[in-house]
């Protein structure tokens, strides 16, 4: 049924729950290689100089436009070689759902899974949804995950 299947991430929690429901079916579909794709803003050369001198000098040549992308990539990739698979990453400079829609057409992608945030009306109507956009548009089928709501592990 789903031979190639594409997974997006922010690094959030939400994010992190499509990764384990993406892993998982690709697992279940005997799929070897989980497509990863975070959308981001590059960060600006003002903003570099700005974060160089924030950071100990040691770390200042790992900064990149695209270094919170990559750290949500690696992360997602280390956690789907975990259970087993291959992760293709794809860091890409467009919004969050623009990213996953562009790379899902060029991969042929034939599931998109998605971390819901859970925004309510009001902030849906003033910021979008990625996932709604991506369910909208994309050419394919899209698995929403929704995260467990679990008071037992829930912060005071």
């Amino acid at each position: 049924m789903f031979t190639t299947i594409l997974v997006g991430t922010d690094g959030s929690g939400p994010a992190h729950e499509a990764i384990k429901a993406a892993g998982e079916i690709a697992r279940r579909f005997d799929i070897g290689t989980v497509h990863v794709v975070n959308g981001y803003r590059p960060i600006s050369s003002a903003e570099m100089i700005s974060l160089s001198r924030e950071i100990p000098a040691e770390f200042v040549s790992t900064l990149t436009s695209d270094a919170p992308s990559r750290t949500a990539v690696d992360e997602a990739k280390r956690e789907l070689e975990s259970i087993g698979l291959t992760a293709q990453s794809h860091s890409v400079p467009h919004s969050g759902a623009d990213a996953i829609l562009d790379v899902a057409e060029h991969i042929g992608a034939d599931l998109i899974v998605v971390g819901s945030r859970g925004y309510g009306v009001g902030q849906r109507l003033l910021r979008g949804s990625v996932s709604t956009k991506v369910a909208h548009h994309a050419d394919c089928s899209v698995l929403i995950v929704h995260a467990r709501h679990d008071p037992e592990h829930e912060s005071p």
